[in-house]
């Protein structure tokens, strides 16, 4: 009985818990938002514990969807706050949205199989604090959308959607009948997909204030032409699937984010306002510059030509640059380096209207991407300059599929160009000038060449007069090295063309001018000038020299200008003296023989006299001490001024002041320092120093004078007595060479050439040791004084291991350094 009793209260608790889970309540403090429940048509998430959010609609009601501003479930009332909607409706033809509802997604991705072909008329809560850019992009029929003027955060006027300030343009209703639009003055952004999908639109007026479209903003509408002459950024995707847009301009400031141009089949110009540095226009193709390269945007579909060829110096053929093109022929320059990605298809049906010739007209295959040539028409051909090149492109498409078509059927030749001379080269120029600028930058430029016929088949080689002026790549691209001029000389065949470049910049620097002495004239040194490759230039054909106070004694300015290809100018200067007024020669005479050390700096004044004339400090020469604050020797520099010059270093004896009271102990012992690895620098040694049984402190009780301690060899260390102790200990250490290294090793018949790496720090020699076996159980050895040295008598067709140390002989005794690391050679 009491088993069953308890069987029952269980099972009565598992439905309690159950029901309370359900209904989104809270039992024992836990939460349970996330939870969803459905009310009438509609699904609901509670989102926090008074508010939820739509998330699906059953369709009960065939033609309007009304979302309400609350709901209940289970007795508990909630607010509904958020409206997402990210499936198709082909069913509702109007959604009326509440007061009370704040945001709205509805296909936040925009993804083109969410579709809503009958929704008409939007009607918005006038709560609403955000709806997501690009809503309207699969709502085709979409004629109306309602807000009252009520909402903080956005307006409607004339039936499109903007902000509440009116800086954004949030969506033009896909299905509004106007074929003319004016955007008011005012609105600077128009909001991602705001105009796609639009099938009436022809014309938007753009207004100044206008500086930004985000991606895709006119993609997939029929507008016939866009001036964007005060856009300054337009995203990505702006013009895609544009099909009845024919003509486009762009400002001079307008830049372009990511792939513009798809399937826009009926386009015929693109213009660009001069002086846009990133974009131009050339006879109505799209050119832009990335970096120092120029690339190839945009030729647009419609226009009428059967043959292009594309502008010499482009480096890069762009992502669709020639999609849904009509021609029969296009020639791209020996200048292109890279062909991206479906730069040549037709659209996503890939329907070509008639087979095209694609010349390839460089020496070297460019960098071509996966699918660059896409559904190309059967019957099409690509030429490449000769049959190498052509078995480069065939390796090349059978890894990576530059050719890629979805008619399997069609056949696409990949050939060779008949052989056929160059009559004439054509450069964009025949004089070029290139400016370092004031601080002497790196800049270049690329020399635009091109072939007649374009389709000659004859290499193009390209040569520079002066590499100290220039150089230049094969492709023409000519890089400033010093001011100067010289030639780029073109070859193709038996044609020849030259091209004079002409390099400015600024003057490099001049040496130090020596001093000179006085000889009443006016003296003229000549400087030495160089460029900044530390060439010496000449006076006349590169600069200018004046001089200025370079008469009497002091110092005189010398101003240097360059002429010609040598901009800016140098100032610099040289001191005139007076002949004998050197205080080298000086004599330095001192009061006393030494000086007592009182725990200060000792600065005696002595008397100085040159050529048996007394000098004044002040007036003649300035003072310096060193090493004046201790027991010792302490220094001073005399250095020359006004009409006297050069430096004297003098010196005078500072000793401990004798207390006859003090007792003065003896160093009794000294360590041996161990031996030491040259490391290239001076080596320092730690030793044990006491006096008795008392161990002394460095600097405080003693010093050390360190001799012969930076290279190879034997080093000495003086240990002296200081403060209450006296007396002086050598000791002496070894510095061992460095680790050897093997440079290489040359095999021969019966012996081996080893070729050693020279050791730093003067070693005496090499030691070579040589076995058959790794671990060199049973080696041999040999000494020698060179880097260089045979081993004979080896056995043939045997492989040997082979390493290497340096030594460094002392008192015929030799110290080895670390052996090298062993190598491995097989005798001829």
């Amino acid at each position: 009985m009491k088993k069953e009793v308890k069987i029952i209260l269980v099972s009565c608790l598992f439905v309690i818990v159950n029901f309370s889970i359900r209904s989104g309540t809270t039992i024992h403090g836990e939460s349970f938002i996330g939870q969803t429940f459905k009310a009438g048509s509609f699904s609901y998430e509670v989102i926090s514990k008074n508010e939820v959010l739509v998330y699906k609609y059953d369709h009960q009601e065939p033609d309007t969807m009304e979302v309400v501003s609350s709901v209940e479930y289970q007795g508990k009332k909630y607010n509904v706050t958020k409206f997402h909607y990210d499936h198709s409706d082909a069913i509702t033809k109007k959604i009326v949205i509440l007061s009370g509802v704040k945001e709205v997604i509805i296909n936040p991705d925009g993804v083109p199989g969410y579709e809503y072909p009958n929704l008409e008329e939007l009607i918005l809560p006038d709560t609403l604090e955000y709806i997501n850019p690009g809503f309207s992009f699969t709502m085709t029929n979409l004629n109306s959308i309602q807000l009252s003027d009520k909402n903080k955060y956005y307006k409607v006027e004339d039936n499109v959607l903007f902000s509440k300030n009116g800086t954004d343009l949030i969506a033009f209703p896909s299905g509004d009948d106007r074929i003319s639009y004016r955007i008011p003055n005012g609105v600077r952004t128009i909001k991602k997909e705001a105009f796609a999908s639009n099938q009436n639109l022809q014309d938007v007026l753009i207004p100044v204030s206008l500086t930004e479209l985000e991606p895709w903003t006119f993609a997939g509408s029929h507008i016939q032409r866009l001036d964007l002459s005060h856009v300054k950024k337009a995203g990505r995707g702006t013009f895609e699937f544009c099909h009845n847009l024919k003509e486009i301009k762009l400002g001079r400031e307008t830049v372009l984010n990511g792939g513009q141009f798809y399937e826009n089949r009926s386009l015929k110009d693109i213009s660009v306002e001069e002086g846009n540095p990133k974009l131009w226009s050339e006879d109505g193709v799209l050119y832009g510059r990335s970096g120092d390269d120029k690339t190839l945007v945009c030729y647009p579909s419609a226009k009428e030509e059967l043959s292009y060829a594309v502008s010499p110096g482009t480096n890069c053929i762009e992502d669709s640059a020639f999609h849904m093109c009509r021609l029969d022929q296009v020639f791209l320059p020996p200048s292109v380096q890279k062909i991206s990605s479906s730069a040549f298809n037709y659209g996503n049906d890939g329907k070509a209207e008639k087979p095209i010739q694609i010349y390839l007209c460089g020496d070297r295959l460019p960098e071509i991407k996966k699918a660059a040539f896409t559904d190309l028409a059967s019957g099409s051909v690509i030429y490449l300059k000769n049959q190498e090149l052509k078995n480069q492109f065939d390796l090349g498409n059978q890894k990576n599929r530059y050719i890629d078509q979805q008619d399997k059927e069609s056949v696409i030749q990949v050939s060779g160009m008949e052989q056929q001379p160059a009559e004439d080269i054509i450069l964009d120029s025949e004089s070029v000038s290139l400016d370092m600028g004031k601080d002497g930058r790196q800049v270049s430029r690329l020399l635009e060449i091109s072939l007649f016929p374009l389709s000659s088949t004859d290499k193009i080689i390209v040569s520079g007069s002066d590499h100290r002026i220039l150089t230049v790549s094969d492709l023409g691209r000519i890089t400033a090295v010093s001011p100067g001029t010289a030639f780029v000389t073109v070859k193709a065949g038996n044609v020849r063309k030259e091209c004079r470049v002409t390099v400015y910049g600024p003057l490099g620097n001049s040496d130090d001018i020596p001093k000179q002495f006085y000889t009443g004239a006016e003296i003229r040194p000549e400087p030495v000038v160089r460029n900044h490759n530390g060439q010496v230039l000449k006076r006349g054909n590169d600069y200018t020299v004046e001089y200025k106070n370079n008469k009497n004694p002091g110092r005189a300015e010398v101003l240097i200008e360059g002429i010609g290809c040598f901009q800016g100018s140098i100032k610099t200067s040289f001191d005139i003296r007076i002949k004998g007024n050197d205080v080298s020669g000086a004599k330095v005479v001192y009061p006393q023989r030494y000086y007592y050390y009182e725990g200060k700096p000792v600065t005696p004044k002595p008397s100085v006299s040159l050529n048996g004339r007394h000098l004044e400090e002040g007036r003649d020469y300035c003072i310096e001490y060193m090493g004046n604050n201790g027991i010792g020797f302490g220094c001073v520099c005399l250095t020359g001024i006004n009409d006297y010059y050069g430096q004297n270093f003098s010196y005078y004896q500072i000793i401990r002041r004798k207390d006859n009271n003090k007792k003065y102990e003896k160093i009794s012992f000294v360590s041996q320092p161990k031996n030491s690895v040259y490391t290239g620098k001076s080596i320092f040694r730690t030793v044990r120093v006491k006096s008795g049984n008392r161990v002394l402190k460095l600097n405080k009780d003693y010093t050390v004078k360190y001799t012969a301690n930076k290279n190879c060899g034997k080093a000495r260390m003086e240990v002296i007595g200081k403060g209450g102790y006296t007396g002086k200990i050598n000791r002496y250490f070894v510095i061992v060479p460095k680790k050897a290294r093997i440079r290489k090793i040359k095999a021969g018949k019966k012996k081996a050439k080893v070729y050693i790496r020279k050791s730093p720090g003067k070693p005496s020699g090499y030691q070579i040791c040589w076995s058959a076996g790794k671990n060199f159980s049973k080696s041999k050895s040999v000494s020698t004084a060179g880097t260089v040295r045979w081993m004979r008598r080896l056995k043939r067709k045997k492989y040997y291991c082979i390493k290497v140390r340096a030594y460094k002989t002392i008192n015929g005794k030799k110290y080895f350094g670390s052996y090298s690391g062993i190598k491995r050679v097989k005798i001829k």
